[in-house]
């Protein structure tokens, strides 16, 4: 199990390597593509399972962005692919980042099906089963390009659990609950059991 020290140098290292990186691409891009990679370095079932492998779906400037941390490490295992299309992969990726909310049920089921972590950069997907959302914070001023304190990390823990991802400790301490509410979980997501 990952001590929180190590957790908070391994997410340091990620956040230092981001800032590092000088290749130009769409900015909304960029940060969601260092955000994910922030996000899957806290996933305890990826980085368990000794391989990474990332399926965009719907946004080509994303998969573009990712293909800089292609070959190096997230968190504690090394990207192998970032693939991208309009349509869902016929190879099981680790990871879908859902870039077109019109294939949300899609990926919700897709992602169950197969335990696969689900991410979007599309407000209100993580309320209806995306398990982690990434978004511009609506009050923040900051314009730094590799900076995510303009980013709030959103993880539906009903949506992350039906699709068999655990998270490591601490990780509530980075990205902010919205399945807490296992009222709401149940009517919206089915049953834990």
């Amino acid at each position: 199990m990952i001590n929180r020290k190590l957790f908070s140098v391994l997410l340091s290292a990620l956040v230092m390597v981001c800032s590092a990186i000088s290749q130009e691409v769409d900015f909304s891009s960029e940060k969601v593509a260092m955000s994910a990679m922030a996000a899957i370095s806290m996933n305890k079932s990826i980085q368990l399972s000794g391989k990474l492998d990332v399926y965009v779906l719907g946004n080509d400037n994303v998969a573009q962005a990712l293909k800089k941390f292609q070959g190096q490490y997230v968190g504690g295992i090394i990207l192998n692919s970032i693939n991208s299309g309009e349509v869902l992969p016929k190879v099981k990726p680790s990871v879908i980042i859902l870039c077109n909310d019109e294939k949300c049920e899609n990926v919700i089921q897709y992602c169950r099906r197969n335990s696969v972590l689900s991410i979007t950069n599309q407000p209100g997907l993580c309320c209806k089963g995306i398990s982690l959302e990434i978004i511009k914070c609506q009050d923040s001023d900051c314009n730094d390009k590799y900076s995510l304190n303009d980013i709030n990390l959103i993880i539906n823990d009903v949506a992350s659990h039906l699709e068999n991802m655990q998270w490591y400790d601490g990780y509530e301490e980075v990205i902010r609950n919205v399945g807490n509410d296992i009222i709401y979980a149940k009517q919206s997501f089915g049953s834990l059991e």
